[in-house]
């Protein structure tokens, strides 16, 4: 992460207006192309070496829980 620092910088300037990104110069080019491939390589290491996210729950947020393990005491108690 701290490897994209610099790439991260440099979009959230182009955003602000900070730096002008003119296309048809060679060194802005080279500014854009090196940011691309910067994050585009970041995320190719995290997609095959990256930890596993695991987004399926078995979260039911339907089904009411009891809070008072929790200390707090529900306000609402379906009959």
């Amino acid at each position: 992460m701290t490897n994209l620092i610099p790439a991260i910088t440099f979009i959230m300037a182009v955003m602000f207006r900070l730096e002008s990104l003119r296309i048809k110069s060679s060194s802005d080019k080279a500014k854009l192309l090196g940011t691309l491939i910067g994050v585009g390589g970041a995320m190719i290491l995290t997609f095959f070496k990256g930890k596993e996210l695991n987004l399926s729950t078995s979260i039911n947020l339907l089904k009411p829980h009891s809070s008072s393990a929790a200390g707090v005491s529900p306000q609402y108690e379906p009959g």
